[in-house]
């Protein structure tokens, strides 16, 4: 694994957002040595999802 701190920052990152429901999980994520990950939601979770997240990034013009 060449880029573990990222890793380890998605892995925190999914846990809180409910990606993944428990520390355990994770564990055997991590012992079952897959390289791939495949999305648990639906294509309009997704897009409903992304709308949102363009609206923050939108709303966050011109802070500074």
């Amino acid at each position: 694994m060449r880029e573990t701190t990222a890793l380890g920052a998605a892995l925190a990152a999914g846990l809180g957002a409910g990606v993944w429901e428990s520390e355990e999980e994770l564990r055997r994520i991590a012992q079952s040595n897959v390289s791939a990950f495949w999305s648990r939601i639906t294509d309009e979770k997704r897009d409903e999802m992304l709308q949102g997240w363009e609206k923050a990034v939108e709303r966050s013009f011109n802070w500074a």
